[in-house]
């Protein structure tokens, strides 16, 4: 009995173990930040041209080019006649009477797990189709439930009619268009049974072509408060499951929507990338264990007509054309929209760099950040360069900068926003007194770190006193970087271990464009 007794006891104890051995590991936040940052991203954003298919009444926006590089040494636009409702575009729930104007949209709700339900075969027999109940649920036989705050996608196939307007539109006013959508009792279903974060279409209206009631968007948007996306492009790479949806529109004030970038980061890994060490992980899981609870930060500046901008710029104009109480619906057009205000992305070509803004890799606004905080070298000397020096003392305690990261600068400048004197602190080019990158440290992040960006908090890359804006001709021009500028709330960031998600609207022909930046990263001590 004695011997039985060791036995069942050594049997206990490899059971035991090899129960251990099958328990899944848990992932470092660096391992997470690796695993998202080096996943596929597909762009589902189509590009803003003044010739693109719009809604019957609507129209193209125009842009206006100010500078070249050749006659003026660097190139910009500004954009007129900018629609809140044009190209891919988030329609904010207060477009149709729903509480939240653009602006109140959390960060949280703009990066969601994406559910793809197909109805391109019903759509081919039916131009007038409308999502059902039962396209849901057979969804659900296949794939299981669809997870609660997710994004619901409903593919036509009709993003392959973009590049001919007739089609797209497929009809000359509202009411005999016959595009498909959402049907209403689908519309409550999904946000009554799964709590739905918003709805993603290819087509221009979330309702049905024919439909001149617009009965579910009243539902979705306004009863429900939930956001869409339409004119959704490229949804053919995407899977049914499995892929996040992220959505960034720039931070118009009073808004019921704007022009966004849409794109979708996939399961697997991009081009290059060993992925053994993320064998059997899902994205989904990823998401909803750690990353949906890790800190938000919204480092976007909201834009309004009293912002600080450049010395010579003016900020843009609320054109209000649609109001709810007379019209049924909010809507605004939007005049003098730099292309440089507020937080934006600049792309290469603004100072003679290869890449204009629609030409920039989607996957290079995924990445890895980290800042390098220099405020207390700022509060002695407003003019200050970030020096090698600093890098070297940030990577002597943090390591090294990974490789194709977003350097943010931190100087405190951000605070001074709302004190437009202090934040511009000048009058004109060459004689205002904020911090900026110095050459050298540009040139060594770009040639030992192979960084994607830099991102700080100010109106320019280099220092507001310099007039040859030597760092802006390397790091864009030379070695075709992009920069993000006038970065909010990057006092609240850490300095090692985020992702950082970049997107400005896919405007045509543009050096840069106004942009939502947000930040996500496990909690102090995680």
């Amino acid at each position: 009995m004695k011997k039985m007794g060791i036995v069942v006891a050594a049997l206990g104890v490899l059971l035991a173990l090899n129960g251990c051995k099958q328990q899944p590991k848990e992932p470092t936040p660096e391992q997470i930040i690796k695993y998202i940052t080096t996943r596929k991203v597909v762009d589902l954003t189509h590009e803003v041209t003044d010739s693109m298919p719009v809604w019957p009444g609507f129209k193209p926006p125009i842009r206006k080019n100010l500078y070249t590089v050749e006659k003026d040494g660097f190139f910009m636009n500004v954009w007129d006649s900018v629609g809140e409702h044009i190209g891919t575009h988030i329609g904010a729930p207060a477009h149709f009477g729903g509480e939240r104007q653009l602006q109140d949209i959390p960060v949280k709700e703009l990066i969601a797990p994406l559910v793809v339900i197909d109805c391109t075969d019903s759509v081919n027999a039916n131009p007038d189709y409308e999502m059902t109940v039962d396209d849901i649920k057979k969804w659900e036989e296949k794939n299981g439930q669809i997870p609660e705050g997710a994004i619901v996608l409903m593919r036509t196939g009709w993003h392959k009619k973009w590049y001919k307007p007739e089609e797209f539109v497929a009809g000359t006013e509202e009411g005999n268009m016959h595009f498909p959508g959402l049907g209403l009792e689908a519309a409550k279903w999904l946000v009554q049974n799964r709590k739905i974060v918003g709805f993603a279409h290819e087509t221009l209206g979330t309702d049905h072509g024919i439909s001149t009631t617009f009965e579910v968007e009243y539902y979705l948007l306004g009863d429900a408060n939930r956001y869409q996306v339409e004119v959704v492009d490229n949804t053919d790479p995407l899977p049914e499951k499995g892929a996040l949806f992220v959505v960034l529109p720039p931070k118009f004030h009073d808004a019921s929507g704007f022009p966004a970038r849409a794109f979708a980061i996939l399961p697997e890994p991009r081009e290059g990338v060993d992925d053994s060490e993320f064998k059997d992980w899902d994205l989904w899981d990823i998401y909803q264990k750690y990353l949906k609870n890790w800190e938000w930060v919204d480092c976007t500046h909201l834009v309004t007509d009293t912002m600080p901008v450049w010395p010579g710029f003016t900020p843009p104009e609320r054109v209000n054309l649609y109001t709810v109480e007379k019209d049924g619906f909010f809507m605004n057009v939007w005049k003098n929209v730099g292309e440089h205000i507020g937080t934006h992305v600049g792309a290469p070509a603004h100072f003679g760099g290869k890449y204009q803004l629609a030409d920039i890799p989607i996957e290079k606004f995924v990445v890895p950040f980290v800042v390098i905080d220099c405020t207390d070298s700022v509060k002695n000397n407003p003019d200050y360069e970030m020096t090698v020096d600093d890098i070297k003392a940030w990577e002597a305690k943090y390591g090294e900068i990974p490789k194709g990261a977003l350097v943010i600068m931190r100087s405190g400048w951000g605070k001074k926003w709302y004190n437009k004197e202090e934040f511009i602190a000048g009058t004109e080019e060459g004689n205002m007194h904020f911090p900026g990158l110095g050459l050298d440290a540009a040139k060594w992040l770009v040639q030992n770190r192979d960084i994607v960006g830099f991102g700080h908090e100010t109106l320019g890359t280099d220092h507001g006193i310099s007039t040859t804006f030597e760092v802006e001709y390397y790091l864009l021009g030379d070695a075709n970087r992009y920069q993000v500028e006038v970065m909010a709330n990057v006092d609240k960031l850490p300095e090692k271990g985020g992702i950082i998600f970049v997107g400005a609207p896919k405007f045509t022909q543009a050096s840069g464009f106004p942009a939502r930046v947000v930040a996500v990263f496990p909690p102090a001590g995680k």
